[in-house]
């Protein structure tokens, strides 16, 4: 007689939110938070500035990158089995939680539904989904994909990075400026000087994978050494840009994350855990969210002092 608790047939009939919510997972929950943070700095920026707000369209721009994002990481997963395997990933497709071909059907219906509901927004907010979806497939499709270069491949998630600040200005209020342009770029100047410190932790995967991280090719010292001067030669570039553009203060936030980065990375020995060796790509992350949020901030308070027209549709 069949028993519905049972454990291994349950396992095997998984429920499609179960489904959903191990792509999520794969998709990497605190990646999709920090984009969403981008799109709503993009917003709030041109808010603070033009105080003209379309809330529907603002909604409908979130969730539309939210579902383009995550299906670009979802596909990144699904090509990073072998390195995530070799590495211990707890990731759910490389653990077997999530089968490939569940994914790859998620990942498809998340990548249409992205770009049909940002149709939604704009002919414009459209094009920077398609621009999005195409920076993901060029990082991670084919046989030699964009991330097994690490300059290429930091530069395209750079990319990715400089077009969600974007499309948060286009969806909130249709409008665009120079300003927001600065913090964008700084940010994923951000991304391609220090975003390599999470290969540090994966050098045995991506050996495996033939993949040629910046640690593989220079060799860990020489790696850190560059990281560490290119970050902190990007937190330069913010304070520049803060002082040039008074709400862009909070990108001061990357100055002491550069040096955290830089002191962390001069102690870092390929005999640690590789719990020890992604320290780097933490302080990298968390700076990145103090400063995004921090612009939020600054940029909603400065919308609310000086008064918003808010628009329904």
């Amino acid at each position: 007689m069949w028993n519905p608790t049972h454990s291994h047939l349950s396992f095997r009939l998984p429920v499609p939110g179960q489904q959903l919510r191990l792509s999520f997972e794969e998709a990497r929950p605190i990646v999709q938070l920090i984009f969403a943070a981008r799109f709503a700095v993009g917003g709030a920026f041109l808010l603070a500035t033009t105080h003209d707000l379309n809330l529907l369209l603002a909604l409908t721009g979130q969730i539309a990158w939210l579902f383009a994002a995550w299906a670009v990481y979802l596909y990144n997963g699904l090509t990073d089995r072998i390195e995530d395997q070799a590495n211990g990933s707890s990731r759910p497709i490389a653990t077997g939680k999530l089968e490939a071909t569940t994914a790859t059907y998620i990942c498809a219906a998340l990548a249409t539904g992205g770009l049909l509901i940002g149709s939604l927004v704009s002919l414009q907010f459209a094009a920077l989904i398609v621009g999005m979806l195409a920076l993901g497939a060029l990082y991670s499709a084919g046989h030699t994909p964009l991330k097994s270069f690490p300059v290429l491949g930091l530069a395209t998630a750079g990319g990715g990075v400089f077009l969600t600040y974007v499309a948060g200005g286009y969806a909130y209020t249709g409008h665009l400026e120079p300003s927001l342009l600065l913090i964008a770029t700084v940010m994923a100047l951000w991304t391609v000087a220090a975003g390599n410190t999470k290969d540090f932790g994966d050098i045995e995967g991506d050996r495996e994978a033939g993949r040629k991280s910046l640690p593989i090719l220079l060799g860990i010292p020489r790696a850190a050494a560059f990281t560490s001067t290119a970050s902190c030669a990007v937190a330069a570039l913010a304070l520049l840009v803060g002082i040039l553009v008074p709400l862009a203060i909070p990108l001061w936030m990357l100055i002491p994350g550069s040096v955290v980065i830089a002191v962390r990375l001069r102690s870092i020995d390929p005999d640690q855990s590789r719990q020890l060796l992604r320290r780097g790509y933490r302080s990298f992350m968390q700076s990145q969210y103090a400063a995004n949020i921090g612009l939020l901030i600054v940029c909603l308070i400065g919308g609310l002092v000086y008064g918003v027209h808010l628009k329904l549709c």
